[in-house]
């Protein structure tokens, strides 16, 4: 499938559809524009209910309701082997962070200076329930160079480390989700963004960097250590199912 599909032309026309049917939402504020500027009211009403441009300057920006991370989420979820599957909580008591390689509460995090809460938490699981992974993540997508771009690459970044403090066998995988043309560029003798976040990653076994449409090879791979880590037995009682898995993450990807 090659990765989330992150074209939001038709998240714009929900958000611009949605401003034709509640026309009246904005008329206070059409007056005072009017008032403003001197222009006809009439004129400016008449456009901003029947002109596309006005009905798209007056939309919500899908990308400002975290349309690409809807995107992804919906993405990842499908990838044979997924169960679980949470877009957590931004905020709040339910959020989760990540502090020197410890999932914290918002509770626990008090006074601890952390990383934006994780954006998505997950379970991968061999056939007959031999055994679980638990996956938690953080994940933008950022396109062309800016001061908020870089921001977003910081935010990343500071995940990374604190994910990457990790060290200790546990059946946890952080992973940086790093979409957008932001991270590829190639920047000199130091690489891409997603090279320097991988860099960071590479400090644990327990910690990745990648672009989502990378996340499918990453699973499979997870679940193929798993999966060695049985005992013959175990393994001669799924091999057929977990093949069959395995197969369906390649054809996903």
């Amino acid at each position: 499938m090659g990765g989330p599909n992150y074209d939001l032309s038709a998240a714009w026309q929900v958000n611009i559809n949605q401003v034709r049917e509640k026309p009246l939402a904005r008329k206070g504020y059409i007056k005072k524009l009017a008032l403003r500027t001197g222009m006809s009211f009439e004129v400016l009403w008449h456009n901003y209910c029947t002109d596309d441009l006005a009905a798209a300057h007056f939309a919500k920006d899908p990308r400002k309701q975290n349309a690409h991370e809807k995107i992804a989420a919906e993405w990842i979820k499908k990838i044979p082997g997924v169960h679980n599957f949470q877009k957590l909580k931004p905020n709040g008591e339910k959020a989760l962070y990540v502090y020197q390689g410890d999932i914290l509460s918002a509770a626990g995090k008090q006074g601890i200076e952390t990383p934006k809460s994780l954006d998505f938490a997950w379970d991968i699981v061999l056939p007959k329930q031999h055994a679980t992974m638990s996956f938690y993540a953080s994940h933008k997508h950022t396109g062309i160079d800016g001061g908020s771009q870089d921001n977003q690459f910081a935010d990343l970044r500071h995940f990374t480390i604190e994910a990457s403090a990790l060290q200790q066998e546990k059946q946890i995988r952080f992973v940086s989700l790093a979409d957008g043309e932001y991270y590829q560029k190639k920047r000199g003798s130091c690489g891409s963004k997603l090279n320097a976040l991988q860099a960071i990653a590479n400090q644990s076994k327990y910690t990745a960097a990648m672009t989502s449409a990378e996340l499918p090879a990453c699973i499979a791979a997870c679940l193929k250590s798993m999966f060695d880590s049985l005992s013959q037995n175990k393994q001669a009682e799924i091999q057929t199912e977990f093949d069959a898995l395995i197969e369906r993450i390649h054809d996903y990807a």
